[in-house]
């Protein structure tokens, strides 16, 4: 590592203690996030895992107590759902201006991906440490949250949130919460192309872990389903490729017929087989979504791609980050090399770690300045993937 890059490295440490709560979780992102995410905190975790371990448990046994109960409908909890953002006093603190919707110490569960996401992260520590002490106690929380999405999915097959759950407070229930151009505007029940992959892989390995549950047996019919139709309903024959939503309603099926990002996460799971997955990745090192600074949300050919916009063609590196894990996990060396470097030159030219940034069809790097929101610095999922990435040796 370049001794530019050890001082890079040396600030981001600092940054993981600067973001460390209290109670050993981090928050989301100082200044305006500082609060807890379901999937933001998840997988900053994930990503610092090889080195802090502990962050992880702390990030699962917080979300484990603040798991839904009951139905309300004024903030989305469900029984066994986690949650998608909790915002102490000290979020308002530091963010006067947060949105009126959110409320101190009151849990939101407006997010279709934190369960799956902890489910898969609770396989992941139990596997890599053995800890029986753990295991005794989020057993049962990982039982509740593999019931809510087996029922969660019962209408469709798909793991899906009704557009009319959000109240418009979010774009989606998924990473992309922002993309208004993208997901804005519609209606139904939504399936996200990303969260059946984690909501496939998440139930294999439960079953895979607890071979006696009582669950097994409706896991393996959701399993078989995905197998089965994730091709039919969400791939898109003409661009190579998987549509990022489908949403179904009364009227029949609407699908999303753009190039995104997201797609790329399914890398890291077993629902596709190895012929679509070489499809996604000769798709996204195409010179409209790929760039010399890493992967766009959005496909620049795509009506909504919009770099200035906050997830309609900028560049997130904790969705970088994933898909560069994925295609190390399925041999691309390559282009895993290639898709690493890209971020390094990122990491070299920013030297923060912003929530976000963007380039222009020219690929030059945008000033933070002229983006429509200000990216937040510094982001735990940013600092978490710039840390792991400085740090892979390949």
């Amino acid at each position: 590592m370049s001794e530019d890059f050890q001082s890079i490295r040396w600030g981001l440490n600092k940054y993981v203690i600067k973001l460390t709560s209290e109670n050993g979780f981090l928050y989301a992102g100082y200044p305006r996030f500082m609060e807890l995410f379901g999937r933001d905190s998840i997988i900053s975790a994930i990503e610092l895992f090889y080195i802090h371990p502990d962050i992880l448990k702390n990030t699962l046994m917080v979300l484990a107590g603040n798991q839904g109960r009951i139905y309300n409908t004024g903030t989305g909890e469900e029984p066994g759902k986690i949650l998608h953002e909790l915002a102490g006093p000290e979020a308002f603190r530091y963010n006067p201006s947060k949105e009126k919707w959110v409320k101190p110490s009151v849990p939101l569960y407006y997010s279709i991906d934190s369960t799956p996401l902890f489910v898969l992260a609770c396989e992941l520590y139990i596997e890599k440490t053995n800890d029986a002490g753990f295991l005794d106690y989020i057993r049962k929380h990982m039982e509740r949250a593999v019931s809510w999405m087996i029922e969660k999915s019962g209408k469709t097959g798909f793991l899906t949130y009704n557009t009319g759950e959000n109240g418009d407070k979010l774009a989606t229930q998924g990473w992309l919460d922002g993309a208004w151009s993208v997901y804005g505007k519609r209606h139904g029940d939504t399936a996200l192309i990303e969260v059946q992959g984690y909501f496939y892989q998440s139930m294999k390995q439960y079953n895979e872990l607890f071979p006696e549950n009582p669950l097994k047996s409706a896991i393996e019919k959701r399993i078989n389903f995905l197998e089965g139709n994730i091709n039919r309903y969400f791939w898109l024959e003409d661009e190579k490729y998987y549509s990022p939503a489908v949403f179904f309603t009364e009227n029949g099926m609407e699908k999303i017929n753009t190039i995104t990002s997201s797609a790329g996460h399914l890398l890291l799971t077993g629902l596709i087989d190895g012929s679509r997955k070489t499809a996604i990745v000769k798709r996204l090192f195409e010179n409209d979504i790929s760039t010399p600074f890493g992967i766009r949300t959005v496909s620049s050919l795509s009506d909504y791609f919009d770099p200035y916009k906050y997830q309609a063609g900028s560049i997130w590196p904790q969705d970088n980050w994933l898909i560069l894990q994925g295609l190390k996990h399925n041999g691309f060396k390559k282009e895993a090399k290639v898709l690493r470097d890209y971020i390094l030159n990122a990491i070299e030219t920013i030297r923060e770690p912003y929530e976000y940034y963007s380039v222009d069809l020219n690929n030059n790097m945008i000033n933070m300045d002229q983006l429509e929101i200000p990216p937040c610095m510094p982001q735990a999922w940013s600092t978490g993937a710039f840390m792991d990435i400085l740090d892979d040796k390949f």
